[in-house]
């Protein structure tokens, strides 16, 4: 029996704070400036960026759910 696991990739941002919107899953926060290197202690449904609110970042968000990974 397969078991095929829909990832909700969507993201959001409200200032600097970067959420992912699949619930109940395992999270990596990856800069994608820096070769999508996971970011250290960014495995939270959200992530917030501690520069200024304006400047420009770039990540995505690696999902694990149900023995499924995927990246936003």
């Amino acid at each position: 029996e397969f078991k095929i696991a829909n990832i909700n990739l969507n993201t959001s941002v409200s200032g600097n704070i970067f959420t992912a919107a699949e619930t109940g899953a395992t999270y990596q926060w990856l800069d994608c400036n820096n070769s999508k290197l996971p970011i250290t202690g960014a495995t939270t449904q959200s992530y917030t960026q501690g520069g200024c609110v304006g400047d420009t970042y770039n990540y995505a968000v690696e999902i694990t759910k149900n023995g499924c990974k995927d990246t936003s």
